[in-house]
């Protein structure tokens, strides 16, 4: 990844990301319990330009390239074994996606990697269609909101509102997802998908030592398809973790209990 934050004198900025990974992949394909395990990989580039509109505000348009390949069978339902209604999901969710991004937002927080006050909200929309090249058509909504409430000196409320829309011959790696540590804790992750989402995240963050913040949470959500809108209710988990910065950057510890039991989280990365 390379950005460059200032080109001209209108404050312009680009980012450039490129990736090709190999991940084993867990799929839920509508149900709580893992329907198969493979191999994925994925590997293309996105290019951002954006430009400031006002002290706060902040235009994006983003280009996307990205190839998603089944690449090998590890346990569960096979893929590969030639049925048509394999064949038919293979097709139907895997290939190119070429899509172009646009996206508004207004951030008035006080420090964009451990916020205390101010909020941040943001719209954007994603469409991709064969008229670009790609094998997918489709059109996807997103909306998100997060406020930040200074709690005495060292305390913080931290509350984080999303939802989404999408319409069209999307992947399932294009889909809403929920379930890991970045939005549904306590859940694996992405174990809920759909193509309509809401989820919502309250936590509280308090100082436990030099570099070390403690935090207790709540998380809430669902994704649903139109024909299981009914039986796919909402999940929900409460829990606590740890904030510890290291020379390499934040990590975040969490044990966050849902419906389904107890699961731990780690993963590098600032919070929202």
């Amino acid at each position: 990844g390379y950005t460059r934050p200032w080109l001209d004198s209108k404050q312009t900025s680009i980012s450039f990301n490129v990736y090709n990974m190999t991940n084993e992949y867990d799929d839920y394909h509508g149900s709580d319990a893992i329907n198969s395990t493979y191999d994925r990989k994925r590997q293309g580039f996105d290019i951002t330009l954006g430009r400031p509109s006002g002290e706060y505000v902040q235009n994006l348009i983003t280009f996307k390239q990205r190839h998603d390949e089944y690449t090998e069978w590890i346990s569960g339902e096979n893929y590969l074994d030639g049925t048509a209604a394999h064949r038919q999901y293979l097709e139907d969710n895997f290939g190119t996606t070429r899509s172009v991004t646009l996206a508004r937002i207004y951030d008035s927080r006080d420090n964009i990697f451990n916020p205390t006050e101010g909020k941040r909200l943001m719209v954007s929309g994603e469409f991709a269609g064969y008229g670009l090249g790609g094998d997918f058509d489709f059109n996807k909504y997103t909306a998100e909101g997060r406020q930040y409430f200074k709690v005495g000196r060292e305390q913080v409320l931290a509350v984080r509102v999303m939802g989404g829309l999408a319409a069209g011959h999307m992947p399932e790696s294009g889909k809403f997802a929920l379930g890991g540590a970045d939005n549904l804790r306590g859940y694996e992750d992405d174990q809920f998908k759909g193509d309509k989402m809401v989820a919502a995240t309250a936590e509280y963050r308090f100082p436990v030592a030099k570099k070390i913040q403690g935090v207790v949470f709540t998380d809430v959500g669902r994704v649903w398809q139109d024909d299981d809108y009914v039986n796919n209710g909402y999940k929900a988990s409460i829990g606590t973790g740890l904030r510890i910065n290291t020379p390499l950057g934040p990590i975040r510890l969490d044990y966050a209990r849902g419906s389904e039991g107890g699961k731990a989280h780690f993963s590098f990365g600032g919070q929202f």
